[in-house]
């Protein structure tokens, strides 16, 4: 049965309404400016996230449900505040001229949630391949491979160590701004 003249009338009006609705909104809106005049990105701006670069391999897709970004937020909350604690309560800081050792999860700020796109939450930011794993090269595994036997033993010579450690560029990036959450100063 094939709908009315009457019915179809009344749909195209309505869809007219809220299209003409929509348009009046976005007419309406004005961005924020500051004293200069210029576009106003004020404000506290982060890319901590749980998500990684590479997916993890307890998901096979590049989306995941919102109840596993849960798991995986609570999860790693979990691993967080289990490395707050100290290990010796009554060791305190470290004394004048010791090693405090390596960050714990008072310096670094990882991000609490699972990274979202279009409201779609993401097992990793890469998007191919499929896999969300680096597509390394025989070659380019290798010399990765090698990069990180030679700075692991190296500790005692400054030249050794990867450029990121000696502060010379940062961790999410290669160089300029950084593109990548990491485990602190995620702009």
């Amino acid at each position: 049965m094939a709908p009315s003249n009457k019915a179809y009338a009344a749909a195209l009006g309505v869809l007219a309404a809220v299209v003409l609705a929509g348009a009046a909104g976005a007419q309406a809106y004005k961005a924020p400016r500051n004293g200069f005049g210029q576009p106003d990105f004020s404000g506290v701006w982060t890319n901590a996230s749980v998500t990684q670069l590479e997916r993890p391999a307890q998901f096979k897709s590049l989306t995941i449900t919102e109840a596993e970004a849960r798991g995986l937020e609570k999860g790693y909350s979990q691993v967080i505040s289990e490395d707050a604690k100290p290990s010796d309560p009554k060791a305190g800081a470290p004394s004048a001229g010791g090693d405090p050792g390596g960050y714990n999860s008072f310096w670094i700020d990882p991000g609490t949630r699972v990274g979202r796109i279009k409201g779609e939450y993401r097992s990793s930011w890469l998007t191919d391949p499929a896999d969300g794993k680096l597509p390394y090269s025989a070659e380019g595994r290798r010399l990765f491979l090698a990069e990180i036997r030679k700075i692991s033993g190296a500790a005692n010579d400054p030249e050794f160590r990867q450029v990121a450690e000696r502060c010379l560029l940062g961790f999410g990036s290669t160089a300029g701004p950084p593109m990548l959450n990491v485990l602190y100063n995620n702009t």
